[in-house]
């Protein structure tokens, strides 16, 4: 992700942050041509295994769609600076059951803000992301979000269950044919609170955070649980009905 004053770019793939860096030269007005490979070279040049890394390419792609990005949107300030050394030692000690090292803390303007710094999927929940990186991950991410049953047993959480740090889960709320009328008027409380008490036990003596996420990318039209013009008052009614149980159910989360 690149954020640029307001502006958060998420971008997948090394291939995907060439093709978008490449893209934005169009859009450059008065920008000098340059390309993604003009980041990747002096930081290939510097790292033991060059450009077959493929890490290595993913941060340098970063990097080039950084300078692109920010000439579009005339940030001022030096490009970015990618250095990347050694990969961290295989015997590296960080797997997902090790307490997470410190937040890192950054102020801005009087802002005090703390970065979590993880990731998702079984790389994070193994342990083998924190390793190769050299450091365990402060945050992991997972998701309960198909059928009733997976989000009333919230099964994504079982894999981090000697994890101490902080877990964000996300719940579906919704499964296909339901509607938030319904939701609204309470048929589906039971199962939300089942899934907020299961959510509570899996996570009974971790001192990490817990953060739980009801309907989430409600505003795209890809999940069953999307939100119009035509159901935003009972979206509203659903969340603070959800709200509520959380609140009571487990208020540490």
């Amino acid at each position: 992700m690149i954020r640029s004053r307001g502006v958060l770019v998420t971008l997948g793939t090394a291939a995907g942050l060439i093709a978008l860096a490449v893209a934005l030269h169009p859009m450059v007005a008065g920008a000098t041509p340059r390309s993604v490979t003009d980041a990747v070279q002096p930081a290939a040049e510097a790292a033991p295994n060059g450009l077959d890394d493929p890490a290595l390419v993913g941060i340098a792609a970063i990097a080039g769609a950084g300078v692109e990005i920010r000439h579009v949107m005339k940030v001022a300030g030096p490009d970015p600076v990618v250095s990347v050394g050694p990969s961290p030692s295989a015997s590296a000690s960080a797997s997902a059951s090790t307490t997470p090292p410190p937040r890192r803390a950054s102020s801005v303007a009087g802002i005090v803000a703390a970065w979590h710094s993880g990731a998702a999927g079984d790389a994070a929940s193994d342990g083998s992301f924190g390793s190769w990186r050299g450091e365990s991950l402060q945050v992991v991410g997972s998701w309960s979000d198909g059928a009733a049953e997976e989000q009333r047993d919230v099964t994504s959480l079982d894999k981090y269950r000697d994890y101490n740090g902080d877990v964000d889960i996300a719940l579906g709320g919704l499964v296909k044919g339901e509607t938030y009328a319904q939701a609204a008027s309470g048929a589906f409380t039971d199962r939300w609170t089942q899934a907020i008490r299961n959510v509570k036990a899996k996570r009974a003596g971790r001192s990490g955070t817990t953060y739980v996420r009801i309907f989430h990318e409600m505003t795209g039209d890809w999940f069953d649980w999307k939100v119009n013009s035509g159901n935003v008052g009972d979206f509203k009614t659903s969340w603070r009905l959800f709200h509520d149980i959380l609140a009571r159910e487990y208020p540490q989360a």
